[in-house]
């Protein structure tokens, strides 16, 4: 009789077990947090046009045909500074320079918050360097 009630239980522990994930997992998805997003000054578009005017091609990466994209990620402080720069990717070391030079020059951005309470948020940023058709010149007047 031992045996028989024995093997009943190993045989529904794991229907058991599996009946309780649900209940765990619905557990763990009540976290009522919430995380706002850091945002530029202005929005995306504003953060997108800061970039465009302020970034320069690299000269020796304009005549050596250089184009790709620099892959940043960064920290938005709780006080909307950037910090922590890390390139993940770059196809040039002077396009990476240029990205990095005006990363520093954002102004502060509104810091990501948790429950109402800044805090630090890492962010990933493409800079895209590509090169349009060689410009035509106009011919001289003679």
């Amino acid at each position: 009789m031992k045996n028989y009630l024995l093997t009943i239980a190993i045989l529904l522990l794991p229907i058991l077990l599996k009946a309780q994930s649900p209940a765990v997992a619905a557990n763990k998805s009540q976290d009522t947090s919430t995380l706002v997003k850091p945002t530029f000054p202005g929005g995306a578009q504003a953060w997108w046009s800061f970039l465009a005017h302020n970034i320069r091609y690299p000269a020796t990466a304009r005549q050596k045909n250089v184009q790709g994209q620099v892959l940043i990620e960064f920290i938005i402080e709780e006080d909307g500074s950037l910090t922590n720069f890390k390139v993940l990717n770059s196809p040039a070391d002077d396009l990476t320079a240029e990205s990095l030079r005006v990363l520093a020059l954002s102004p502060k951005w509104t810091p990501g918050t948790k429950d109402g309470k800044p805090v630090r948020v890492s962010f990933k940023c493409p800079i895209n360097f590509t090169l349009g058709p060689p410009v035509a010149q106009k011919p001289s007047g003679k």
